[in-house]
Order: C-alpha cells, then structure tokens, then sequence
C-alpha cells in the first residue's frame, strides 16, 4: 500500500521521477525506519495526498512575486510533503510536539536537509505545534490545518478528478509527452490561461488512465460527464456559456475553429511559461 501511495505523491509534486526518489523517496525510507509502523505510515501519507491535493490553491512563499514563487515551486510542495507526514515525530522521539520542527530536521536525510537549508525561510517552517496547528501562525500548518476540515466525500471525489487530470497535464510536460502551441498539439497558452483541446485531452487521459478514472467516473465515463466534475474545480474558467470555449486560427472566413477547456496559468505554469499562442483568437461569434 505504501509504493501505491508514494505513486500517488509523485503524480500530484510535479518531479522528475529522478529527483522525486532522491527527496521525497529518501525522506520517507529514513522515516519509516525511524518509527517502524507500517499502519501509521499509510495513515500519514493518506493525509499527506490530501494536503498536496489543495497545495495548488497556494502561491508560496506568500506575499512574494510569480516569478519567485514559481523558482520556489518545488522545495515549498516538499517542505508540505515533509511536514505533513512527519506531523507526529515528536511521538516517536519523545520530545515536546512544539519541537516536532527539530524532530523532521533530526529525520531528514543529509543530502535532503543540504538542499532545503539553501532556502532558511522553509527550513524555519517546520517550526509550528502540531497539537496547537488551528492557531499556529504559519503557511504550511494553514495549509495541513485546512485539508484536515475538508471531510465532504463529495467534494474529494470532485477535487481528486481535477487534481487527477492537471497532474497528468503537468506530468506530461515534465516527461516532455507533450509541447505546447504546437497546431497538432492539445495544449496552448492563450491570454486567459491554458488552452486544453477537446475532447482530444479527454481521449489520451481516459486511454493512459483507464482504471483511475473509473474510480473518479464509476459508471457513467462520458465526456461530458468528465466535463461537469472537473467543471465544479476553480482551476477551471467558466463563463456565461460554460466550460468549454471556442478559439480559431487563420482567416475568420476560412477559420480552424478548436474547441477546449481553460485552466488558470498557475495551475498548468510550465505551459504558461511558453510565448502566447498568437494564431488563435477567442471565436466570439459562434
């Protein structure tokens, strides 16, 4: 159960499955020897799935620039990773668990905690009380403290189906599967966000993510059932005529005209990256 669910942790971080076994994979086998529970261990990166589900509703480290937020991307979703997993630390070292900071310090592999301590304003996040998290002044308590109130079924299965399919955009992109502004290509960066085609996405997700997605559709697996989930996610832009917007390219009489979903920049930001796609204009008309 424990690969299945670091398998899972993988797909939502946006890494390189490299690096993703050097820190995150690390981290976790130095932790399990350390409290040698295997029930407690899939108890905590249950919650950790969870944490990292809403951590792109987050721009870290708060209060700073895209552009820095962005560089930070990366050790900000492991310090979240790392955080919440080793929430109860303090437990098995046997120390206050307003300390439990210098517990996941004490835990962290050397060549982990040399990569974080390039970035002091992380490090000394760790530092907060998990048994006081509700009124700990800090992001990444905030953040654990929220994804612990979402107990709606409904809502979990909605987020996890959205979650579910922009990981896999960004996984995607990392792998380089897929570019970007290419004519035969489902994605393109357009000024309002992230132009996914449909429902071509739709296709490739569903045929490389068949028994995922029947846990998320169950029965009824139609396009436009997959359309009305992901739709209720605010990652998605919606206006006055739904979820799915229509853009052209080439001359307005003989246009191409394509048909796709828009996502918020941050969430797809690798695709965001790359220059406007200035062949296609929103197809006001039709």
């Amino acid at each position: 159960m424990t690969n299945k669910l670091m398998q899972s942790v993988w797909k939502l971080v946006s890494t390189t499955r490299e690096d993703f076994d050097m820190l995150y994979g690390a981290t976790l086998s130095q932790y399990q020897s350390v409290i040698r529970d295997e029930e407690h261990l899939n108890k905590a990166l249950q919650r950790t799935l969870h944490v990292l589900k809403i951590r792109r509703g987050f721009m870290l480290p708060k209060g700073r620039d895209a552009e820095t937020c962005y560089q930070q991307h990366s050790v900000w979703t492991f310090a979240l990773f790392t955080s919440s997993l080793m929430l109860d630390a303090y437990k098995f070292l046997n120390i206050p668990s307003d300390k439990n900071g210098d517990a996941i310090q004490r835990v962290l592999p050397k060549h982990v905690k040399k990569w974080i301590s390039e970035y002091p304003n992380v490090l000394e996040t760790f530092r907060f009380d998990p048994e006081n998290i509700r009124s700990s002044h800090n992001v990444l308590a905030e953040i654990i403290y929220q994804a612990q109130k979402r107990k709606s079924k409904s809502k979990q299965v909605v987020g996890t189906l959205s979650d579910a399919f922009i990981t896999w955009l960004n996984d995607e992109l990392i792998q380089k599967h897929i570019s970007v502004n290419d004519d035969t290509g489902y994605l393109h960066h357009v000024e309002n966000g992230v132009l996914v085609v449909m429902p071509r996405a739709y296709n490739e997700y569903m045929s490389r993510n068949a028994e995922a997605a029947k846990s998320y559709l169950q029965a009824n697996q139609s396009f436009e059932h997959f359309i009305e989930l992901i739709g209720k996610d605010n990652s998605f832009i919606k206006d006055q005529s739904g979820l799915l917007h229509n853009y052209y390219r080439g001359d307005w009489s003989n246009r191409d005209v394509i048909r796709g979903v828009l996502v918020k920049a941050g969430a797809l930001s690798r695709a965001a990256d790359k220059p406007l796609n200035k062949k296609l204009q929103p197809d006001i008309k039709l």
